[in-house]
């Protein structure tokens, strides 16, 4: 099996694709900004593209000022 991460507008566009009737509230959503990473490792990269063990050990150790950014990548992957 092949696992991978859908983005929202991915998960519309297959679930369209697949005449699947789907409802969504837009108010109960998280919103995912293109905000990219800025230090160690992983700069540059996008908060979305980090892999979850690395957002997991961000919300146990960073206090900096990004730290809204991970409290919402945190949630939106509900680790």
């Amino acid at each position: 099996s092949i696992q991978k991460r859908w983005d929202f507008n991915e998960f519309i566009s297959i679930l369209k694709y697949s005449n699947i009737d789907v409802f969504v509230e837009e108010k109960d959503m998280l919103v995912r900004k293109k905000e990219k990473i800025d230090f160690g490792k992983h700069k540059g990269m996008l908060y979305s593209q980090l892999p979850d063990s690395y957002v997991r050990w961000l919300k146990k150790n960073y206090l900096g000022s990004q730290r809204d950014i991970i409290d919402n990548e945190y949630k939106i992957r509900n680790l």
